[in-house]
């Protein structure tokens, strides 16, 4: 009776974890749907025929006035 037990309750953790696990896959995938379409360029700045791409002016600039003696 007591392995039944443990056994059902054994059982139950594990149904929580798949539930657990599919709403964490559920949630990424909706994110990764909504992100913009890239599918021209790849991770490294290059298009599909393998130019790198001008990306001159997408880095971090600094933003506003600098002082006198800066």
């Amino acid at each position: 009776m007591l392995f039944e037990q443990q056994l059902s309750t054994f059982s139950h953790f594990l149904d929580q974890v798949a539930i657990s696990y599919l709403t964490l896959l559920s949630v990424h995938l909706q994110t990764v749907a909504n992100l913009p379409d890239d599918s021209a360029t790849n991770r490294q700045g290059h298009d599909k025929d393998g130019d790198q791409e001008n990306t001159k002016g997408t880095g971090h600039q600094r933003r506003g006035k600098r002082e006198e003696g800066d």
